[in-house]
């Protein structure tokens, strides 16, 4: 994990808990205690300890002791299962593990006593959030899916949110973002039914986050800018000012400085009147990142020791080593190497107290770092191997590349110029570019580079060998001769010793001169990838308005016909269809992972990979294909959804990746079928086993291929339209042509929105089964040549 990456990190917790910040409601319960019985003040005390566990835990922990005294007179066992658990919860946010571990599992063999599956699965969640913090995902997962499993016995929708928000931070955590995703998705369709503005406020940002880390700014934006609303309408500060610190920091990740500051330092305040001094370090920390990435490093500074007090005193070793690292690589800017060195000895011990191999891989790194700035090579050899070997323990490939990166700068600075090539060559490899060309190119440069430097080494070596053994045959061959020859002895070794000082002093200016020429063969590569880049993402914003079929080729057993609408002006949508020769008629539909240029560059590659291999027999082994020669393209976060259809007489095949299910309208029966596509999208993961589906279509059926941008539509309230919407539109229109059924879908779908532009691509494809066997080649002609002439939808 690199250092922004560490102090974005920080913001997440923000966005996990939206605890109730006002006061009346802590008042409520507090004066119910002077008039409510014994046992009923229990229970209130378990509130207190839920409204006061994350901001005041020590507080909490006394409400958790009064419940306790009551219990010992009054015993519920469900009362204690529920006690033993949210006091696990208060020791969590104290980062007590062990106990709150231990509160867990009693709170849990409590709840099995008495069967109580509501409380064995919130028993279980606190666990699954241990496991989380501890990096011990698997287990985690485990705990929470079988928390999800008990909550389908009871009717707790606040639960199941709360579990399904869990799990997609341990796959967040994991770099399943995918997986992620659909769970939030999913906390969020349980959750709004129930109208709960204050969980709906904490799961748009779990959504918010999710996008935020897949690139599609633009809806996490939506998300974040949702949740803020909702905080407000509540009146919970606390929220508003975690939202718009979110915001701030989606903003600074995309680069936009000021408008993070704005954002930063309208959270800035509402975290002093709180006096929320975890949340509010964690603000001025990002405050000094910005200034960082700004280059004002003495703003930076300042913000970043005023964040390392109030962590100091909150005695979070966590934070505290992440505000050392700033302050460490801040002086280190400011030319302070000693004082740099001191913060990040002071982080690292922190990490190793705290057990946290990727924090101490991550110092590691940066000391070794300091330590070759400092021209301590041996001292910075062994610091990065002691990085690289605690790296591989966590298994991350960030942190494992880091080291090798700057194993390569150590060996090179030493003149070990084979070390340095393989560290590359695994920097490289690690960060998943080691079979691009351009990098092979790369790597071959320098291994030439490293040659010629090692050959003018050893020709420095042997020649001062032939001049010491001349030397040596001099001093032997003339003993006689000593009284003249030690004169010249001297001469010698004082022309010699110039020798070598200029020789040592060429060797060193054309050392220098190679170097310069590494680094400037380097620029020119970098410029040029860079160059490249821009001409194809310009040449895909002109071919992206190309891409679609003017004219869709017709089959005599259908009628198609097609309608693309974008979200932005260059969506990530895409169709195509093809004809062949026996009348086989080949169509697919896609959708690009966010819109704008950078999904057209993806549907351009795609639209040349279906015209090629259109003609493939099997549609299972073309996907295969495609999706592998997307992934050697080795475009970042840039996948599609996709998928193929095949019409030959009346039989239809069908294969997906990961794109929303077919709806089939049976004209005999009246019902509407639904066609799995699932699948991993187009350069995910290769040799994914793609699932080919056949039915048979009978007279007047009518086949739906659409992207997920119209059953996901959202309306002004936040409801999704559903998959379920489409399928009764679907029936509703079976009498129409397929251009008038796509037209009762787009109308539905502002209908739906009422104002604005869709959130999303929105694309349709409809195949209508036409009784056209008895047609003569004649009368078919004729109507090919009349669909053809007719245009198409507009996009």
């Amino acid at each position: 994990m690199d250092r922004l990456s560490v102090i974005l990190f920080l913001l997440i917790p923000l966005c996990v808990n939206s605890l109730k910040a006002q006061n009346p409601t802590l008042d409520s319960l507090q004066s119910q205690l002077h008039t409510s019985g014994e046992i009923e003040k229990i229970s209130i005390f378990i509130e207190l300890v839920k409204l006061t566990q994350q901001d005041s835990p020590h507080v909490a922990l006394d409400y958790a002791v009064e419940a306790e005294n009551l219990l010992k007179q009054y015993p519920d066992k469900i009362l204690e299962s529920q006690l033993l658990t949210r006091t696990g919860w208060v020791y969590y946010y104290l980062n007590d593990y062990d106990t709150a571990m231990d509160l867990a599992k009693q709170s849990e063999q409590v709840a099995l006593d008495i069967a109580n599956p509501e409380q064995i699965a919130g028993s279980k969640l606190l666990r699954g959030r241990l496991l989380r913090q501890q990096d011990r995902y698997e287990l985690a997962l485990a705990a929470l899916d079988s928390a999800m499993v008990l909550t389908e016995m009871t009717d707790t929708p606040y639960l199941k949110a709360a579990i399904l928000n869990e799990a997609g931070t341990v796959y967040r955590r994991q770099g399943e973002s995918v997986q992620a995703l659909e769970h939030h998705l999913r906390a969020l369709e349980i959750l709004e039914p129930t109208g709960n503005i204050r969980e709906l406020a904490s799961t748009y940002n779990f959504i918010g986050i999710m996008h935020d880390i897949i690139g599609n700014y633009d809806q996490s934006l939506k998300f974040h800018l949702q949740s803020l609303a909702a905080r407000e309408q509540l009146n919970d500060r606390r929220g508003m000012a975690a939202s718009m610190t979110n915001i701030g920091t989606l903003h600074q990740r995309i680069g936009q400085y000021p408008e993070s500051l704005s954002f930063y330092e309208q959270s800035l305040p509402i975290w002093r009147e709180l006096q929320a001094e975890d949340p509010l370090a964690s603000t001025l920390n990002n405050i000094g990142a910005v200034y960082e990435l700004m280059g004002q490093f003495e703003q930076a500074r300042n913000y970043y020791e005023e964040a390392y007090e109030y962590w100091k005193d909150s005695g979070n070793l966590y934070s505290i080593s992440i505000s050392l690292e700033n302050l460490g690589a801040i002086y280190m800017y400011l030319g302070d190497t000693d004082q740099a060195l001191e913060f990040k000895r002071q982080s690292l011990k922190n990490h190793e107290q705290l057990g946290n191999t990727r924090g101490i891989s991550n110092t590691l790194n940066s000391i070794a770092s300091i330590y070759l700035k400092l021209n301590q090579p041996d001292l910075a050899l062994s610091t990065a191997h002691q990085s690289l070997l605690t790296a591989h323990e966590t298994k991350s490939w960030s942190l494992i590349r880091n080291a090798h990166e700057i194993l390569s700068e150590i060996y090179e600075s030493t003149g070990n110029y084979e070390q340095a090539l393989e560290h590359h060559k695994l920097y490289k490899a690690a960060d998943d570019t080691l079979f691009n060309s351009d990098s092979q190119s790369l790597i071959a440069e320098l291994q030439e580079q490293y040659r010629t430097r090692q050959q003018q080494q050893q020709i420095e070596m042997l020649q001062q060998e032939r001049e010491l053994q001349n030397l040596w045959f001099v001093i032997l061959s003339g003993g006689f001769l000593l009284a003249l020859v030690v004169p010249g002895y001297f001469y010698n070794r004082y022309k010699l010793k110039v020798r070598v000082r200029e020789q040592l002093h060429h060797a060193e200016m054309q050392k220098a001169r190679l170097y310069a020429d590494s680094v400037e063969a380097r620029t020119k590569l970098l410029h040029a990838e860079n160059e490249r880049k821009s001409r194809e993402l310009e040449d895909a914003r002109r071919l992206q308005l190309s891409m679609l079929p003017e004219v869709l080729p017709q089959s005599r057993f259908v009628t198609v016909a097609a309608y693309m609408e974008t979200a932005t002006e260059v969506g990530g949508d895409y169709y195509d269809a093809a004809r062949s020769d026996d009348d086989t008629l080949t169509l697919c539909i896609g959708d690009a992972t966010g819109h704008g240029t950078r999904a057209g560059l993806l549907v351009t590659a795609v639209k040349s990979l279906f015209n090629l291999m259109s003609n493939e027999e099997d549609l299972t082994l073309m996907m295969q294909r495609c999706s592998a020669a997307i992934k050697k393209m080795n475009l970042p976060r840039l996948y599609m959804a996709f998928a193929m259809v095949r019409l030959k007489d009346q039989t239809l095949e069908l294969v997906g990746a990961g794109m929303p299910p077919a709806l089939i309208y049976r004209s005999k029966s009246g019902k509407v079928e639904s066609i799995d596509l699932k699948g991993m999208p187009l350069g995910s993961v290769p040799d994914y086993p793609y699932v080919k589906n056949t039915v048979t279509l009978g007279d007047n059926d009518i086949v739906l291929l659409m992207t997920d941008g119209f059953p996901e539509l959202i309306s002004g309230n936040g409801k999704m339209l559903g998959y379920e919407t489409a399928a009764g539109l679907l029936a509703s229109a079976r009498t129409l042509s397929p251009e008038s059924i796509i037209k009762r879908f787009r109308e539905a779908a502002h209908e739906w929105i009422q104002t604005g532009r869709p959130n999303d691509d929105m694309t349709f494809v409809v195949l209508k089964k036409n009784p056209v066997n008895n047609l003569s080649d004649e009368d078919y002609n004729q109507q090919i040549r009349e669909i053809s002439s007719a245009a198409q939808p507009d996009t």
